[in-house]
């Protein structure tokens, strides 16, 4: 095993952008930015509430949903 990222909540389908940054939408309120060679932490968001949809990427930003059923859009840049 390479690495290996444990967050406080469940976690739904990771998505790899370019092969350098794993984005992971987590049930603990966060979506979670990692580098994909070493899975060391990039950056975190709060969501607010429970991620329970996948994330979608566009090419400005994050799409992800609550439990609360709000979208947010996250920029990769601002963070």
């Amino acid at each position: 095993m390479q690495w290996q990222f444990e967050p406080d909540g469940w976690i739904q389908s990771p998505i790899v952008t370019d092969g350098e940054i794993v984005y992971v939408a987590s049930m603990d309120h966060k979506v979670y930015a990692l580098r994909a060679t070493d899975g060391r932490l990039h950056w975190k968001y709060d969501t607010g509430d429970a991620v329970n949809q996948c994330i979608v990427i566009t090419d400005q930003s994050l799409i992800v949903g609550n439990t609360e059923g709000e979208l947010s859009a996250i920029s990769d840049k601002n963070q």
